[in-house]
C-alpha cells in the first residue's frame, strides 16, 4: 500500500512539475538540484470495528533547490498538486497538510488515510451438523 502512495505521489509531481527530478528512495550524495525525495515518515494503524483497519500514511516530502525564489512557488503548488492522488482500485485525499522551511531545503508533510479488511485466517465452522429425531408423546 505505501508503494503506491509514493508512487501515486510521484507521477503527480512528474505531471506537476516537469522539469524537476523526483527521488524515492534514498540518496546519499549526488542528488541534482532542484529535486523532491519522498519518504514515509510514519504509518498509524487502528482498529475501527470488527476487521476493518484505518490506516494514516505519513508522508513526508523535502523539496531542495539553490535558489530561495521558487521555494515558496513551488510549495504553495504542492497543496493543490497532492490533494487527491491515485492509487491502483482507489483515489486517496490528502490531510493535515504542512509546509516548513528547514535550513537547507523545504518539508512538505500530508496524510493520506484509508480502510482495509483482514480476513480471518482462522475462520472455522463453530458448529458441525446436528440430526435430531424426536418421537410424539
Amino acid at each position: 500500500m505505501i508503494k503506491d502512495i509514493i508512487n501515486g505521489i510521484a507521477r503527480k509531481l512528474a505531471a506537476e512539475f516537469k522539469d524537476i527530478k523526483i527521488y524515492s528512495e534514498k540518496v546519499e550524495q549526488g542528488f541534482a538540484k532542484p529535486c523532491f525525495a519522498i519518504n514515509c515518515e510514519s504509518i498509524d494503524n487502528h482498529l475501527y470495528r470488527g476487521r476493518r483497519y484505518r490506516t494514516d500514511n505519513n508522508i513526508d516530502i523535502h523539496y531542495y533547490s539553490d535558489t530561495r525564489e521558487d521555494v515558496n512557488d513551488v510549495m504553495s503548488r504542492l497543496f493543490g498538486c497532492l490533494e487527491y492522488i491515485n492509487i491502483p482500485g482507489s483515489v486517496l485525499r490528502g490531510e493535515n497538510m504542512k509546509m516548513e522551511v528547514k535550513e537547507d531545503y523545504c518539508s512538505f508533510k500530508v496524510s493520506y488515510g484509508c480502510f482495509y479488511f483482514v480476513e480471518d485466517k482462522y475462520e472455522s465452522d463453530l458448529m458441525g451438523e446436528l440430526d435430531l429425531k424426536s418421537t410424539p408423546r
